[in-house]
């Protein structure tokens, strides 16, 4: 009865849209296929299309190309694009909402995808109990340039952050996840058991 425009994150130029897709496993994750000659050939959003990020890392970056169809293939979990040829994505991370319905058996912090990016990654970490979680990025001197989460106390669950380096330049970036669980002893005694997990990344602009 009533449409309502959801254009957040597209520029006018990204809005002639060829090609559209909903993954049939996460029904939040949207993809788009528009036509452009700056390289932004692909649009996705996580959260039911509230919300637009550049999805296209990996497709052809200059001549004026349309993606003209979509298919995902749950079994392997890949993502195939129609525009100047046919292009893969492997391990096409869709779960990408705060925290899951099944509790993770360990803690664990995820390679960043995409990787190589530019300008904006996601980064996926599982809690296993109720924690309290640091997640930094640094550059290869070791300087901390950003702060994804600071201290926050969080359930059990699957968590995601995005990273938009935009105002940073080409190179190496290292990611580290500090966690920080109480644990009890056969006596009842609590402890604070701190772990830290450590990735890296490249920005190629």
């Amino acid at each position: 009865m009533t449409w309502t425009e959801k254009n957040n994150g597209l520029a006018k130029t990204d809005q002639h849209i060829y090609s559209f897709l909903i993954h049939p496993r996460h029904p939040d994750n949207l993809f788009l296929g528009v036509s452009s000659d700056s390289g932004r050939l692909v649009f996705r959003s996580s959260d039911g299309g509230e919300h637009w990020t550049n999805f296209s890392n990996g497709l052809p970056s200059s001549g004026n190309y349309t993606v003209t169809a979509f298919a995902i293939d749950t079994l392997h979990n890949r993502m195939y694009a129609g525009t100047a040829g046919i292009y893969i994505l492997d391990t096409l991370l869709t779960d990408v909402h705060r925290g899951t319905l099944e509790t993770p058996q360990a803690f664990a912090l995820y390679q960043n995808y995409p990787n190589p990016f530019n300008p904006t990654t996601s980064i996926e970490f599982d809690l296993s109990q109720q924690s309290t979680v640091t997640l930094e990025v640094f550059d290869v001197l070791g300087k901390r340039i950003a702060m994804l989460v600071n201290g926050d106390r969080r359930t059990a669950g699957r968590y995601h952050e995005e990273w938009n380096a935009d105002n940073f330049p080409s190179g190496i970036y290292f990611y580290r996840l500090t966690i920080a669980s109480i644990q009890t002893n056969g006596k009842n005694e609590e402890r604070t058991i701190r772990q830290i997990y450590a990735r890296k990344m490249l920005l190629l602009r």
